[in-house]
């Protein structure tokens, strides 16, 4: 069946192995609820002890912003089912930071626990699904894609404006001066 409590003996994706893949991932959605959050805590505690999931990021400003209800009710779930396993990630850097002396910074990946679009998650109604699902998920994932584009494209450029560079340089150094060639004329017909 289909129901949470048949789910036994799981065996998870290799997401963080994706997400080394593929440089730029920066969200997780886990669309399907408490159960799902579970048995990715489960299975990823580690990848949240090296501190590269981190909460929503929404979820750090819930007490600045003005919209606070909102933000706050947009997160519970998340903030519910990661909380415990993001302290972990605190308090394996503060461990690290006190015996190293280099910091290396890690990208990092948020983790939602999404609002279930599934009729079963009654108590949230289509409007606030949607809601969450567009704010949350649709728009930065969107801006994400904007942002790496332009990346890529000013890169890209940056790499054609290198290229044209080089070549120049190596132009004026193989031109020589109207005077320059004439000494060289010279040289050629008198060993003619």
């Amino acid at each position: 069946s289909s129901l949470d409590c048949d789910i036994r003996d799981e065996i998870p994706n290799d997401i963080q192995g994706f997400c080394q893949q593929h440089p730029t991932m920066e969200r997780i959605i886990l669309s399907n609820g408490g159960t799902g959050c579970k048995l990715f805590n489960k299975h990823f505690r580690e990848w949240w002890k090296s501190g590269q999931l981190i909460l929503p990021r929404s979820s750090h400003n819930n007490n600045n912003s003005h919209n606070n209800n909102n933000n706050n009710n947009n997160h519970n779930q998340s903030l519910k089912y990661f909380s415990s396993v993001a302290k972990l990630s605190k308090q394996s850097r503060t461990k690290t930071t006190a015996s190293t002396t280099t910091s290396t910074t890690t990208r990092k990946i948020e983790c939602i626990c999404a609002l279930s679009v599934s009729p079963t998650a009654a108590q949230y109604s289509y409007k606030q699904k949607r809601d969450f699902w567009d704010e949350h998920v649709y728009k930065p994932g969107l801006l994400s894609k904007e942002r790496i584009d332009k990346e890529r494209s000013q890169e890209q450029q940056s790499r054609c404006f290198t290229t044209t560079q080089k070549q120049n340089l190596e132009r004026e150094r193989i031109k020589t001066t109207p005077k320059q060639q004439q000494q060289q004329q010279k040289r050629i017909s008198i060993h003619i």
